[in-house]
């Protein structure tokens, strides 16, 4: 389903949940039977990402460097799409 965590880093939770709900859809799945798996895969997906930012080194950035990451990652992608 889900590619890579570098991909996951780069997806709201809407957007994770979205993609579980197109799988379900396709498989002719009833929404009440993925609600479960959803928290479930949306847990696993975030403490995914924390090991992968303490491998990294990641994990002690303070909020003020995460938000200037994030806010440099959108304008590169913004520059990208013109």
């Amino acid at each position: 389903m889900v590619a890579s965590i570098g991909r996951l880093s780069n997806m709201t939770l809407g957007e994770i949940y979205a993609e579980i709900d197109d799988v379900r859809r396709a498989k002719g799945i009833a929404q009440s039977e993925t609600e479960p798996y959803k928290a479930h895969r949306a847990l696993q997906i975030i403490r995914e990402i924390q090991e992968e930012s303490e491998r990294n080194g990641l994990s002690n950035m303070t909020l003020e460097e995460i938000n200037a990451e994030i806010y440099a990652a959108r304008r590169e992608m913004e520059a990208e799409a013109k």
